[in-house]
């Protein structure tokens, strides 16, 4: 595409790409210089025109160099959404978009929908992640850049994509450029009062949406009326609340299945999964809402959700044909915790234990160390504490003055998480739970230098329990 054609009054040069981090290949390209919370792209032009950028959009005095196009506008980010919309040639408008915001359960509502889709027709799902779609799966170098988004929704509608399903954080939507996504359905999954002040952001986009689009928002979450005090959209509501649209009722949990009553428009359906715990019933519950409104009918999606790919790290079952259960999950928030240990706790009688397995990453205050103890003295019989990120504390004292907070139920200190892991599971007994908690498929850790690689919590307790299953064949022969 030409500059003139982007900018008016502009040479009329050909533009390959554009880009706002300065250390990527821009051949050929604009780069804009964005102010961002680490970064300010005016410092780093240099290198961006080293890696290929022949035009420069900014913002505020700069040293103009001769060999480059110099562009002065008055604010960047809304100018870069423009243009960009225009240059990958709005690759969402005859898309059928669907974008998942909130706090909780965004990355796996955009993965039951890719999947229960994928039966049906093409899909593809961007966030964090990545970008999936057909028999690609890349990593997105920042999921918070509509450049990224935009060039993605375009490589999707190149390869015949029709169901586009997108998670945005709060920090994008401080700043989104709504338009690019052609928003036929918003799912709003509910916020977290104690993580973050993203609330206005979501607030920013309902409002946004026009009469033509549909929220799903989650019924149980206390903010939904100030959400949608002021939006045009058409409203269904999901979740365990009496009276929502899509109303989860009579849910059962046991050790291989799960099962509830989805109750909709004064219809109930029978539905049987392989997910768990309580907040992935609600995820699927969303998915389902939003496949409705895409003319789908719940009696013949019900088929395919008996087994559906739990994502790594998230609510993942790790059978190796143990009797016991072992369980890993991210999950670090108060609400999501108490989900998994009421999980637990379903599906473990009270003859056998619950252990649990976790820690507290590195500057996070007393009031977190003491909701999380509490936790576990409410719903655990055993408790074994270990790193979690430590970053530039010592893991031992952190496990230690989480340690302040447990009284009355047995519990120990094995700081190195991999240890930790392994005492985990030799404790287990044939019909205990064990919980790993906190890291999910993070292959990293923080420590005071930086990120230190880590094995990942499935890959080393997968390790163990095979080697304590070939170690208990051994004896018996």
């Amino acid at each position: 595409m030409k500059l003139n054609e982007l900018f008016s009054k502009a040479p009329g040069i050909e533009i390959k790409s554009l880009s706002n981090d300065s250390r990527l290949e821009n051949e050929d390209g604009i780069f804009f210089c964005l102010e961002g919370r680490r970064h300010d792209g005016h410092n780093h032009i240099d290198e961006a025109l080293k890696n290929g950028a022949k035009v420069v959009v900014y913002s505020r005095d700069i040293e103009l160099k001769s060999d480059a196009i110099y562009i002065k506008v008055d604010d960047v980010v809304k100018v870069m959404n423009k243009v960009a919309l225009k240059f990958y040639g709005d690759p969402a408008f005859d898309m059928n978009t669907i974008v998942a915001i909130g706090d909780y359960g965004k990355t796996s509502i955009t993965s039951l929908l890719r999947q229960i889709f994928s039966n049906f027709k093409k899909s593809g799902a961007l966030g964090s992640y990545g970008v999936i779609y057909s028999d690609k799966h890349y990593q997105m170098r920042i999921n918070t850049n509509p450049l990224e988004y935009l060039e993605a929704l375009k490589k999707m509608k190149e390869e015949g994509v029709l169901e586009a399903l997108v998670e945005l954080d709060g920090y994008f939507l401080k700043e989104a450029p709504f338009d690019i996504f052609n928003t036929r359905v918003l799912i709003y999954t509910g916020h977290d009062e104690s993580g973050n002040d993203d609330l206005e952001s979501y607030k920013k986009m309902i409002d946004f949406l026009g009469f033509d689009s549909y929220v799903i928002a989650n019924g149980d979450d206390p903010n939904l009326s100030y959400l949608l005090s002021d939006t045009k959209a058409k409203v269904l509501t999901y979740g365990f609340s009496t009276g929502c649209d899509f109303e989860i009722k009579d849910l059962h949990f046991e050790r291989k299945n799960s099962q509830f009553i989805l109750k909709h428009t004064n219809k109930n359906y029978q539905i049987n999964t392989n997910l768990f715990p309580h907040f992935n019933i609600a995820n699927l519950v969303a998915a389902l809402g939003a496949l409705v409104l895409f003319g789908y009918e719940i009696d013949k999606l019900i088929p395919f959700l008996k087994n559906l790919w739990p994502l790594n790290g998230r609510c993942y079952k790790l059978d190796l044909g143990q009797e016991y259960e072992v369980i890993v999950d991210f999950a670090r928030n108060e609400k999501a915790l108490k989900d998994l240990y009421r999980y637990a706790s379903a599906i473990t009688s009270s003859h056998d234990s619950i252990i649990t397995l976790f820690g507290i990453a590195g500057g996070k205050g007393e009031r977190k160390m003491a909701a999380l103890a509490k936790l576990a003295l409410d719903y655990c019989d055993k408790i074994i504490l270990t790193e979690e990120d430590p970053r530039q504390e010592d893991p031992q004292e952190l496990c230690e003055m989480i340690a302040k907070h447990i009284s009355g139920k047995e519990y120990i200190i094995v700081s190195a998480r991999l240890n930790a892991i392994e005492e985990g599971i030799a404790l287990l007994n044939s019909k205990d739970t064990l919980l790993i908690l906190g890291k999910g498929d993070e292959n990293f850790m923080y420590r005071t230098f930086g990120k230190e690689n880590y094995q990942g919590d499935a890959n080393i307790a997968r390790n163990f329990i095979k080697k304590r299953l070939e170690e208990e064949k051994s004896e018996i022969i």
